[in-house]
């Protein structure tokens, strides 16, 4: 059975599909035998171009099999963020970019664990292996940085002077780079963190391994902190505590200050 004999076949549901199919039923009759009239009709962008959607229902018509459930789930997912909308969708080329970066981001993660797990706990600490894996780390960000799809990174080489006598570094905590920024630009930086790099256990043990300070309540060692500006490093320090999603100032903590003047 042709197009024509199936559309004089069906039997309208309502009155729009009456005169659908009335329509449809005379421009093919008047196009059979008018090559140039059917080219006119069903040529592209053109008014008789055809589309389709396809419901599956029961014969009485009470039920639908929604052939639209993934589609819209999909689309929310890839506008929208924990109830609001992304500040751009998520599409492939980001995506693959994102995805190439994590990975590199896990294995050096797991190289750095190994390399640090037998310079200090297989072997004895020493400043020299710790100056090595200051430096290990600070050329893997280095080279991180530098390579981020999409993204133009530029390191002012002028801090290199500023940083040949100690001093503390005071800056507004933004996003979770911010530490890996300050080890790519020495390795004389020491971080000042709270508690929370220490809920994750790689990222604990790295931080100690580094010789970073790591503050839990009101356990403040001056000492140790005289220590590092004897030995020359500077420290780090984010006042606030905690990261803001708006990236505004908030209320800082005394800590900076007090070692300061210390």
């Amino acid at each position: 059975m042709d197009l024509l004999s199936e559309l004089k076949a069906y039997v309208p549901y309502n009155q729009q599909e009456q005169q659908d199919r009335a329509l449809l039923v005379a421009w093919l009759q008047a196009a059979q035998n008018d090559d140039a009239l059917a080219a006119r009709l069903w040529g592209r962008g053109n008014p008789a171009h055809l589309t389709a959607s396809a419901w599956v229902v029961s014969p009485d018509r009470s039920v639908v099999l929604m052939a639209y459930i993934f589609p819209p789930l999909i689309f929310k997912w890839l506008v929208r963020l924990n109830g609001r909308y992304r500040q751009r969708p998520l599409s492939l080329k980001p995506a693959l970019s994102m995805f190439i970066s994590a990975t590199v981001f896990f294995s050096q993660t797991l190289f750095c664990t190994l390399i640090g797990f037998v310079l200090f706990e297989v072997l004895k600490p020493t400043p020299a292996r710790k100056d090595f894996f200051r430096r290990l780390m600070m050329h893997l960000f280095r080279f991180d940085f530098n390579h981020i799809p999409g993204v133009k990174f530029h390191s002012n080489r002028s801090l290199d002077d500023l940083l040949d006598r100690p001093a503390m570094i005071v800056c507004n905590h933004q996003s979770m780079i911010d530490p890996a920024i300050f080890m790519s630009l020495s390795p004389r930086l020491i971080l000042v963190a709270n508690e929370h790099p220490g809920s994750y256990w790689v990222v604990k043990y790295i931080y100690r391994w580094l010789g970073h300070v790591t503050l839990t309540g009101d356990n403040l060692d001056v000492e140790v902190f005289r220590r590092y500006i004897q030995e020359g490093y500077s420290f780090v320090v984010f006042p606030e505590g905690e990261r803001n999603p708006d990236s505004s100032i908030l209320r800082f903590h005394k800590g900076a200050f007090y070692l300061a003047e210390q």
